[in-house]
């Protein structure tokens, strides 16, 4: 995937969490509350983390992370593998400005395997944390 350090990287789901970005890159990322209009977060089947597809009319929320590094997105990619696509799409910050940043979304060929129930990302945290993280 193409490296552009100078577009933030917009979270909806497990990299939201600083302890889980931080056992992927090493690194603890400052982000700031933002959404993703016209894409929703579903849970992905058979696992515990979400993906995000198109849906006009859906808005997404996230965290916007300004300062992420070629080295940390490099790992990123590694990281969600093939499932997800980095994508530049615009997000609207939290001052309500409209910031072009990457995104990972799932792959068209995948989306299949979105079960279109939303992601919990309260229980993920009560349920399924420790065992994530230990997985990393």
């Amino acid at each position: 995937m193409e490296i552009e350090p100078e577009l933030p990287l917009f979270a909806y789901g497990t990299l939201e969490i600083a302890e889980v970005i931080q056992a992927i890159t090493g690194r603890v990322f400052d982000g700031t509350p933002a959404i993703l209009d016209d894409y929703a977060r579903y849970q992905l089947r058979d696992a515990n983390y979400p993906g995000v597809m198109p849906v006009k009319g859906a808005r997404t929320t996230g965290l916007l992370y300004g300062d992420v590094d070629n080295t940390s997105l490099m790992l990123l990619d590694h990281y969600e593998g093939d499932l997800y696509e980095r994508q530049r799409l615009t997000v609207v910050s939290e001052s309500g400005e409209r910031v072009l940043a990457w995104v990972y979304v799932i792959r068209p060929e995948r989306r299949d395997e979105l079960t279109h129930n939303e992601w919990d990302p309260e229980e993920f945290a009560r349920v399924h944390l420790k065992t994530y993280l230990s997985e990393i």
